[in-house]
C-alpha cells in the first residue's frame, strides 16, 4: 500500500515533467473513454472541472456535454467548500481559488442536486475507488452531502496505484477512467 503523501509526491513529480503534447493526447483518450460510459449518456447533468497543473483536461467532456444539450456545472470555492455553477460556455470562466478557472458566482446558476455524474480529479487512485486529492477535502465534503451522485474519477494511468491509503472520511468512487482503461470500482 502506498501512502497518500508518497503518492502525491510521485504524481506531482510526474506532472511537472510530462510533455504537454502527451498530456493532450492522454487527456483526449481518457475523455473519450469517459464519454463511452453508459452512465455518461444516462445523466443529463455533468459536473466537471477545469484542469490545472497537467491534470486530465476535461474540455472535450465539457464541450461534448454542452453540444448534446446536457447541463454542465463546474466548481467554485465558496467559504472553503466547492459549489457547482452551471456554465453555457467554457469561455465564461474566471481565475479563482489558487488560480483555477472557475465559473462566476451567480446564485441563479447554482446547481445543487444528487442526480448528476461528477467527473472528479485527483492526484492518486486505486482500483477499489480510493482517491487522493491535494489534501484539502473539497470533493470528500461535497460528496458526503450528495451521496446519490455517480462518482467518476478521471486520471492518467500513471496515477492509478495497486492500493492507496484511505481514511474514514474518504468517499469512494464508482468508476475510474484513464487513457487505457475503465475500472468499475463497484465490482471490486
Amino acid at each position: 500500500m502506498i501512502t497518500k503523501d508518497e503518492a502525491r509526491k510521485q504524481i506531482k513529480e510526474f506532472r511537472s515533467t510530462v510533455d504537454v503534447h502527451e498530456v493532450d493526447y492522454m487527456s483526449r483518450k481518457a475523455c473519450d473513454n469517459l464519454m463511452s460510459l453508459p452512465e455518461y449518456r444516462l445523466y443529463s447533468t455533468i459536473f466537471a472541472y477545469s484542469a490545472v497543473n497537467n491534470e486530465v483536461d476535461t474540455t472535450h467532456i465539457i464541450t461534448d456535454a454542452l453540444e448534446n444539450g446536457k447541463q454542465v456545472a463546474l466548481p467554485r470555492v465558496v467559504d472553503g467548500d466547492i459549489v457547482f455553477y452551471a456554465i453555457r460556455n467554457p469561455d465564461e470562466l474566471e481565475f479563482g481559488f489558487m488560480g483555477i478557472p472557475e465559473p462566476p458566482e451567480r446564485e441563479e446558476y447554482k446547481v445543487d442536486k444528487d442526480d448528476v455524474l461528477v467527473v472528479i480529479p485527483g492526484l492518486a487512485f486505486d482500483s477499489k475507488g480510493n482517491r487522493s486529492g491535494y489534501g484539502r477535502g473539497f470533493y470528500d465534503r461535497f460528496l458526503a452531502k450528495h451521496p446519490g451522485c455517480m462518482k467518476v474519477g478521471i486520471a492518467f494511468e500513471r496515477q492509478v496505484f495497486d492500493e492507496l491509503e484511505n481514511n474514514e472520511h474518504d468517499i469512494g468512487l464508482d468508476i475510474i477512467v484513464t487513457e487505457n482503461r475503465i475500472v468499475d470500482c463497484r465490482k471490486q
